[in-house]
């Protein structure tokens, strides 16, 4: 499984609950966007 594969299978998820949090779909959007680099970022 790739890093690829595991956030298609959790960004819907991930960006739901971004939604319901920020109650604010393109800060959801974005955030949700930018959580492989965090992802990645958290690796190194």
């Amino acid at each position: 499984m790739t890093f690829g594969d595991i956030y298609e299978e959790h960004a819907p998820a991930v960006y739901r609950c971004l939604l319901a949090w920020s109650r604010n779909a393109a800060l959801a959007e974005d955030l949700t966007a930018k959580q492989p680099v965090i992802a990645q970022a958290a690796r190194a």
